[in-house]
């Protein structure tokens, strides 16, 4: 009872000081710019919400990196999605952004038609482009129960 009490104040403390340790990076950051990655999850968080309400808590949120696709500055968001959850997904991705179904390729899922790969597209409330891909890492697995998927939320910072 009293080693419960005293790893309840220990978390307790740890939480404060998680908390105060957030605010103070906040403050101390410099002014965001609009491409920058926090900016983008914040928006693309409520985005996400609005667009994904069936299946919000099946997209766990991974990271985002400022990077370059096809030479492009972009953001890429990437979500961790359990394989119990990947045909909610899948068949949300495809009906609402005309993602490709995903196929089994070599060594791993890709959403892929018969002309190659297939992602999706949207233009956000801020009229930037975005495409939506959802894949495995290398597997053999062909049960999706097991595998763990990756939806990917490329937002494009310029135009080709």
């Amino acid at each position: 009872m009293f080693g419960k009490i005293i790893i309840l104040n220990i978390m307790r403390k740890i939480k404060i000081f998680l908390i105060i340790i957030s605010i103070l990076t906040l403050q101390c950051s410099p002014s965001k710019e609009p491409n920058s990655c926090d900016v983008f999850i914040n928006k693309l968080g409520y985005k996400f919400q609005e667009l994904f309400t069936i299946s919000l808590n099946e997209l766990d949120f991974m990271s985002c990196t400022k990077t370059k696709d096809a030479q492009l500055q972009v953001l890429r968001t990437t979500y961790l999605v359990k394989g119990r959850n990947a045909k909610l997904v899948e068949n949300y991705l495809e009906k609402k952004y005309s993602m490709g179904k995903l196929r089994f390729l070599c060594c791993g899922w890709e959403n892929w038609e018969s002309e190659g790969a297939k992602d999706g597209q949207y233009i956000d409330i801020a009229k930037y482009k975005h495409s939506v891909s959802m894949y495995s890492k290398e597997t053999l697995e062909k049960n999706w129960e097991k595998i763990q998927f990756y939806v990917d939320d490329i937002l494009y910072l310029e135009e080709p």
